[in-house]
């Protein structure tokens, strides 16, 4: 772009914007707050003489927002008494507490400067409500790393939906075709390649027995994102 101030021509960089965008689960392997949920509730339901083990969290504790995981992991677990919404409280309170302790993986980082650089927008998706999420993107450097947010927390169904990964795509203003999630479930990748969105599947320990078909990616650790050919897959389609 050329501009002009008082007879001398001064060249300012056009913003470079891309067609794609980049999706990650903000509970998911790419930043361990999957399993700082998992040790949250874990410490919280011994309180209560419930013992909540990796099965029984695998089996309950995803792919639901929390109220809902709370309350079915009480009545899996036999806590009778046991109040869901103040447990629920709890999770929230002892997750702010302990967001320095979610770290994004080196990989992550990565690819994200790489989207940055080539003008695309990178968002993180969760099921937990604003405030929580907003002290775990802020303490973990996510907002640093200028990572939109988007939270579903009234989720009545599933979570991500299909409608789900359709209404982001049309809020970026992206073709879903031209967009990348990286998911952790089985259920996050089903409705992902449902809605047309391209997959990399990452599950973690308490996904790793998840069918992920029809993912272009299989990565057993987040070490293994094949971040530069990610990026350059993300030419025209």
């Amino acid at each position: 772009m050329v501009t002009k101030d008082n007879n001398n021509v001064i060249e300012t960089a056009t913003p470079v914007v891309s067609p794609y965008a980049l999706f990650f689960e903000l509970e998911g392997p790419l930043t361990g707050g999957r399993p700082l949920i998992f040790d949250t509730l874990q410490r919280l339901m011994k309180k209560e003489k419930m013992e909540l083990t990796a099965p029984a969290f695998t089996r309950h504790g995803l792919n639901l927002p929390p109220a809902r995981c709370v309350q079915g992991l009480i009545e899996a677990l036999d806590g009778e008494g046991v109040s869901a919404d103040k447990m629920t409280d709890a999770l929230f309170s002892g997750l702010r507490s302990a967001a320095g302790n979610m770290k994004p993986a080196n990989a992550l980082v990565k690819l994200m400067g790489a989207a940055r650089k080539q003008g695309m927008p990178v968002m993180a998706l969760s099921c937990l409500p604003d405030d929580v999420a907003e002290v775990l993107a802020e303490k973990s450097g996510l907002t640093n790393l200028a990572v939109q947010l988007r939270t579903f927390h009234d989720a009545h169904a599933l979570f991500p939906s299909r409608d789900v990964w359709l209404g982001v795509c049309r809020g970026l203003t992206r073709s879903p075709r031209r967009c990348f999630a990286l998911v952790s479930t089985a259920i996050a990748c089903q409705t992902a390649l449902a809605a047309d969105v391209r997959v990399v599947a990452l599950p973690d320990e308490f996904t790793a027995c998840h069918d992920f078909s029809g993912a272009e990616w299989f990565c057993e650790t987040p070490a293994d994102l094949p971040v530069d050919e990610l990026i350059g897959r993300m030419g025209p389609v």
